[in-house]
């Protein structure tokens, strides 16, 4: 071959890799706002229709589940004491219970959490995920990229810049980030100077780390639509359906009803008293316990 042709052939491969590269730059774009739209638009409207329909009932089954689980605790330390023949006295039953008070603590403290998902102090803590001192940092990246004044403005970037203002304005750093990852994953290494570049090892490089990033990206697509609620995304738009699931919820609930109040029963019949009600709104006091009593009765004997 002579030199004219290899030069001709080389500029030819520089010339297929440049644009392999910046079609492979689109394609990360691309799918890199696509991830955005479903995670911060489709899901959280998705969340929100599935919560119309179905958050009561749940936060109802917790709710019982926890009751339950508390209840069969205390029912269950209490017949291993009565099982060994120890007389069930006032001061086991306080001890038993103030043990399984303590044990629960966390669950009804997660509980709440749960109950408070929607109240601004939740809210708070859900969107400041981040430090305060990297809250400008990714401001100042964002504005670089989506300024009007400084770059193409189209009805997505538009899109991404109002919600850029009202996330700085919120300091929602938890969407500054979202924002921040979905433009700073398509910036590549010689993403000004590939236009010029000559060295096609250089090139070959560039185009496997973008292959390996858009194939990275695809797949976290992927797996997000394979998650709930976009699983249930048809099904939130049948009737039929929901009403089915509704139905379904109640059965469940009438069921833990049942196990409570058989539970309740059998508590009754071993200390002659009434279930301890918890409130789920319960404080955090911590009371004092015997822990000689947790070894000697549970722990030690499962």
């Amino acid at each position: 071959m002579s030199e004219h042709q290899h030069q001709i052939t080389t500029t030819r491969i520089i010339e297929n890799l440049i644009s392999d590269i910046a079609e492979l730059r689109k394609v990360l774009k691309n799918t890199l706002e696509q991830w955005y739209v479903y995670n911060t638009e489709i899901k959280p409207h998705l969340l929100a229709l599935y919560d119309s329909n179905f958050r009561e009932f749940e936060i109802e089954i917790q709710n019982q589940s926890l009751q339950l689980s508390d209840i069969q605790r205390r029912v269950e330390l209490l017949t291993i004491k009565a099982s060994r023949g120890e007389k069930l006295t006032p001061e086991i039953i306080s001890a038993v219970n103030t043990l399984v008070d303590k044990e629960f603590e966390r669950f009804y403290e997660r509980m709440n959490e749960f109950m408070d998902r929607n109240t601004s102090k939740s809210s708070k803590k859900t969107n400041n995920e981040f430090k305060d001192s990297e809250i400008p940092k990714m401001y100042r990246f964002l504005v670089k990229k989506l300024h009007p004044d400084y770059n193409n403005v189209t009805d997505f970037t538009q899109k991404m810049w109002q919600r850029t203002q009202e996330a700085y304005t919120n300091k929602d750093s938890r969407t500054l980030h979202s924002l921040y990852e979905m433009l700073a994953g398509s910036e590549e290494k010689f993403s000004e100077d590939i236009i010029n570049c000559d060295n096609i090892d250089q090139l070959l490089s560039i185009k496997k780390d973008l292959t390996k990033k858009v194939e990275y990206e695809k797949k976290k697509v992927e797996k997000l639509l394979q998650q709930e609620p976009f699983t249930l995304e048809k099904e939130l738009k049948d009737e039929i359906w929901i009403n089915s699931h509704r139905l379904n919820f109640k059965r469940t609930i009438e069921k833990n009803d049942s196990e409570i109040k058989q539970t309740q029963i059998r508590y009754k019949e071993l200390t002659g008293q009434i279930h301890p009600t918890k409130d789920t709104k319960q404080t955090n006091n911590h009371q004092e316990f015997d822990e000689s009593f947790s070894e000697n009765t549970y722990f030690g004997h499962r």
